[in-house]
């Protein structure tokens, strides 16, 4: 039977394993140790295992005292880590994350962390370090996939809810944000794209809808109510909806009308396009869809445009009356 204990050949003292905490008081490492003693099945593979897949520290799922833990903790007062401004090499960078790829840190450890790190404030340096340690960092696929599964989550709480930021925290967003920089065609696609992909899904135009509902309190603005004036006047069967509280879907998309016919069974909708804005190239196309949209669903589209509003009450009065007679406005 082997003999379990180690002996230290430069001053013969024996242990369980030899560490380099001890090689240190000698003034030594493993390295010199093992170059200038030699080794013997009897000496320690420090070193050698502690990487290895499987390998299990001595203390692993050891419970420790109260007054152990304080003691261990009194001994690590301002210790300097050992790799504390060194620039490690890319291939050790790698060996290191190979080496703790795939772990899982128990719930228990997490929390602990988590109560340890609460009312701490970093300091300046720190958080300056942080920031340029960060820039340019690209985010991998796996990455920000999960990112999106718990930012999406129904029962998912911003971090930052309900906070009171500071006056001086909001600038530093505001300048942060000017100019928008960060914002390229490549971001625009993919935002595009995101939010096209969501509006396919019934259930998320639902959600959308009742939370600007709740959110915002939609009143007509100076055009709309000049055109309700005149609905009202002339006893045009016609009621506002533009406010949200009617939707029509297609397209991978959906669209609010502003004026609908009090009975559903005529189909009948009336917008009104403002000269300066609907004149737009981006908003004519916008516009041409949203036409065909209601037309392949089955209804008649009446346009009106701010200038006619304004200054021919008279001719508005007449294209409604003939688009109440007509079955469909082409």
């Amino acid at each position: 039977m082997k003999n379990e204990m180690v002996y230290c050949k430069i001053c013969g003292k024996e242990f369980k394993a030899l560490t380099l905490g001890h090689l240190k008081i000698h003034g030594t490492d493993l390295k010199a140790y093992r170059k200038e003693c030699g080794e013997s099945e009897t000496q320690t593979n420090t070193g050698r295992t502690h990487f290895k897949k499987g390998h299990l520290s001595w203390n692993t799922r050891r419970p420790f005292s109260e007054e152990t833990r304080q003691r261990i903790s009194n001994s690590l007062k301002g210790r300097i880590v050992w790799n504390k401004g060194k620039n490690l090499s890319n291939h050790h960078r790698e060996k290191l994350s190979k080496a703790h790829g795939g772990r899982k840190m128990p719930e228990e450890v997490r929390r602990k962390i988590s109560e340890t790190l609460k009312g701490k404030k970093l300091t300046e340096e720190r958080k300056t370090k942080i920031s340029e340690s960060l820039k340019g960092r690209k985010l991998s696929e796996e990455w920000i996939s999960k990112i999106r599964k718990s930012w999406f989550r129904k029962d998912n709480i911003p971090w930052n809810k309900g906070k009171n930021i500071s006056e001086k925290t909001k600038k530093k967003i505001s300048e942060s944000l000017k100019g928008g920089a960060w914002v390229n065609d490549e971001y625009r696609n993919k935002m595009r794209a995101i939010t096209k992909r969501k509006w396919r899904t019934e259930d998320f135009r639902e959600k959308f809808f009742e939370g600007m509902k709740k959110s915002t309190a939609i009143v007509p603005n100076k055009l709309e109510t000049k055109m309700i004036k005149i609905m009202e006047k002339n006893n045009f069967p016609f009621s506002f909806v533009g406010n949200g509280n009617f939707w029509i879907n297609g397209g991978g998309t959906s669209y609010n009308p502003d004026f609908i016919h009090n009975d559903k069974t005529q189909r009948k909708i009336i917008e009104i396009f403002g000269d300066y804005w609907h004149n737009k190239e981006d908003h004519k196309k916008r516009d041409a869809e949203r036409i065909k949209t209601y037309k392949e669903k089955g209804f008649g589209v009446l346009v009106i445009w701010e200038n006619q509003i304004k200054t021919a009450t008279e001719e508005v009065t007449t294209k409604i009356n003939k688009f109440l007679e007509n079955d469909i406005q082409k």
